[in-house]
């Protein structure tokens, strides 16, 4: 009797863990965190009469994102005497019908350019998209988001495709 207390006391903890944890499969179908990695082109678009100028998504390990157009809304922009960035964002993606999301950017251009952005919702294929992200770059162009995110949305699930 002894010994099935001890081995239902030494076991007992490792079965709890094993049946509460999520399958991960299950937890991508709700929205858990995962690595974030976008690659963006910036001012080299050909722009449309009146149209605000984007950078566009390359690549990038969230398929909604693939493609996208990411604009930049101010109020402050890097500029030769202004070095920082301060403005609202909104990612517009084609992928899966199309969505969007919005969020916040904040970057300095001085010593070296380092930023931050933050992403809190969107619709469509971007519905309950959530990201946090560091942004850097080498050349000015091409630039990096490394982070985090979740996205809720039924049309795509967040995988590390």
């Amino acid at each position: 009797m002894r010994s099935i207390r001890k081995l239902m006391a030494v076991t007992g903890p490792f079965l709890a863990l094993a049946i509460l944890a999520p399958n991960p499969s299950q937890a991508e179908e709700e929205g858990t965190s995962r690595k974030l990695t976008v690659t963006k082109e910036c001012g080299t678009a050909a722009l449309a009469p009146g149209e605000l100028g984007y950078c566009t998504v390359l690549e990038s390990n969230l398929r909604p994102l693939r493609g996208a157009k990411i604009r930049y809304f101010g109020p402050g922009f890097f500029t030769a005497d202004h070095p920082f960035l301060d403005s609202r964002v909104v990612i517009e993606s084609t992928q899966g019908g199309g969505g969007t999301a919005f969020g916040h950017c904040l970057g300095r251009g001085v010593p070296d350019v380092l930023g931050a952005c933050q992403f809190t919702g969107g619709s469509g294929s971007l519905q309950g998209f959530k990201a946090d992200a560091t942004v850097t770059t080498v050349d000015g162009t091409i630039w990096y988001w490394e982070g985090v995110a979740s996205i809720d949305s039924p049309r795509f699930r967040l995988t590390t495709e």
